[in-house]
């Protein structure tokens, strides 16, 4: 718990983890508005779970392959595929 303190004293990591909190936030919206799409389609909780799961997993699995293109070609290309265009 010490080593946690001795970050949050770091102003650098105060303003980090607040500029982080929208981000991860969404991403977590994400997996919840799944959860209630697959509800709402099949009206079994099973089902909405192992969705969100699913989306879990593959999101974990997946996290470095996407921050390996990152790296590789910037992130405004990647960015563009990530995140859905909305009319």
């Amino acid at each position: 718990m010490r080593s946690y303190l001795a970050i949050l004293r770091n102003p650098r990591a105060r303003a980090m983890i607040v500029a982080a909190f929208p981000a991860r936030l969404a991403y977590g919206m994400v997996g919840l508005g799944l959860y209630f799409k697959v509800h709402s389609d099949t009206h079994s909780i099973a089902l909405a779970g192992l969705a969100a799961g699913a989306n879990g997993i593959v999101g974990s699995l997946t996290t470095g392959l996407r921050s390996h293109v990152i790296e590789r070609v910037g992130s405004m290309l990647p960015l563009r595929v990530f995140v859905p265009d909305m009319p």
